[in-house]
């Protein structure tokens, strides 16, 4: 009998610290990410989520309504559930048009969240739905990369002055370099090695912004120092020349220097005398400026939200916006013009951004904060994928990076020789390009995270 009770107890014992193990190891276990199942009743999958942006706080959404909702009767719901499986309401009602939604309710850095966006009738039941969409919000980064130089072309190439990129491994630049394929001034940069991209423009190249890789724009200048444009569709350029002697552009275009653009049909270029001209999907018109300096860089978030700098040698800037209207100074969140010398924007589409030059700013809500410190020097060009990943670079090799908390000053190429000047950045989550100029040829770094 005390034979058969002792083995009771040992078994008791032994199933009693099974279960505290068990317990112990499933409270230590990582949350996975949360499984939202497809809701009952569902009878079509026409709407649509997609990720816009996110800063540090918020991300942004759009939300595309049902295509069954053509009499505008549904309700509409956008859920969240973060990793451990609660479950918030972002949006309840009804939707005229598509929307963009964003979310700022208490989301936290690194964690991942889920998005699911339901449409149905009066009656509760769900005839729509969208596609799960998984997002984070921006965490900082760090500053340390893996740098690569090298150098193209010969003493006395044009370099590289401008840079854009669909992804790390489909960038074009434009300036001047010889390349084994001979020379270019429209080059592409395929995730391994530098080609010229057979075409031609007769222009002076100065400024390059692009949607995919048969819709890209370039701006520059022609003869006498008149403004001109190329549009790339992938096999050959089509020019648009704006020469005084035009009856079209008898309201003259001088020499561009930037282009930016938020679609197809909407796209800005800038240039010197205040140049500012749109192209609206069929023609470039020239608008009304409200200043005479050089633009020398343009950027923005949306077709209404757009930013221009109005730069000149004597030590003057003027900061442009346009507000979907018409582009007027702003002179009411930024020092007096003759305090600094700004020459570079860049603008997030979570609306922050940085101006450049002889010293630095960031954007903060309405009003751009002068940020402290020297480092500043002399920069030629700003660009990011973020506000947690943003690159400066500028003469003599001056080289920042801003990972969301601070700005880090890369010294490594710092003290070259005469006319050594960084000049264009493409930046990617895990990888940045800077194209520049110097007396022994055509610089490029390439930096890759580590």
């Amino acid at each position: 009998m005390k034979h058969l009770l002792s083995i009771k107890l040992k078994l008791t014992s032994f199933f009693l610290i099974f279960l505290l193990v068990l317990l112990l190891s499933s409270g230590c276990q990582k949350p996975t990410e949360p499984v939202i199942t497809d809701p009952p009743h569902v009878t079509a999958n026409t709407m649509k989520i997609e990720y816009l942006w996110a800063d540090f706080e918020r991300i942004a959404l759009g939300l595309k309504k049902s295509r069954l909702d053509s009499s505008n009767t549904f309700t509409y719901e956008l859920h969240r559930k973060d990793e451990n499986g609660a479950n918030q309401m972002i949006y309840k009602g009804r939707l005229l048009n598509d929307t963009t939604i964003t979310d700022s309710g208490g989301l936290s850095q690194e964690k991942i969240y889920r998005y699911r966006f339901l449409g149905y009738t009066d009656s509760t039941k769900i005839l729509d739905t969208a596609v799960t969409l998984t997002a984070k919000v921006l965490s900082p980064t760090g500053h340390s990369f893996i740098w690569e130089v090298d150098t193209l072309g010969e003493p006395g190439d044009a370099g590289i002055k401008d840079l854009w990129g669909m992804d790390e491994n489909n960038v074009w630049g434009i300036g001047g370099a010889l390349l084994p394929t001979g020379p270019s001034e429209f080059m592409k940069w395929n995730g391994q090695t530098w080609q010229g991209v057979p075409g031609f423009t007769s222009l002076i190249l100065n400024g390059i912004y692009g949607f995919s890789a048969n819709q890209i724009w370039v701006v520059g200048n022609g003869n006498y120092n008149w403004g001109g444009a190329a549009f790339w569709n992938g096999t050959s350029f089509t020019e648009y020349k704006f020469d005084a002697d035009k009856p079209e552009y008898a309201d003259t275009i001088y020499a561009l220097n930037a282009v930016w653009g938020s679609a197809p049909d909407d796209v800005w270029a800038g240039g010197s005398e205040g140049t500012l001209i749109h192209w609206n999907g069929s023609n470039w018109k020239k608008v009304q400026s409200p200043t005479r300096l050089r633009i020398s860089d343009i950027w923005g978030r949306s077709s209404n939200d757009i930013y221009a700098i109005g730069f000149s040698l004597l030590g003057k800037y003027e900061l442009l916006q346009y507000d979907g209207l018409r582009w007027k100074l702003v002179t009411e969140t930024m020092p007096p013009a003759s305090s600094y010398q700004l020459s570079t924007i860049w603008i997030d589409k979570s609306g922050g951004g940085v101006i450049a030059g002889s010293r630095g700013f960031m954007k903060n809500g309405n009003h751009w904060e002068l940020m402290a410190g020297s480092d500043f020097s002399r920069m030629t060009t700003v660009r990011g994928s973020g506000m947690n990943n943003i690159f400066a670079c500028g003469q003599y090799g001056r080289l920042l990076h801003y990972n969301g908390e601070s700005w880090f000053r890369i010294r490594d190429f710092e003290g070259g020789p005469p006319l050594f000047s960084m000049d264009a950045i493409a930046v990617f989550d895990s990888l940045v390009i800077i194209g520049g100029k110097s007396h022994s040829g055509v610089p490029v770094w390439i930096g890759r995270r580590k």
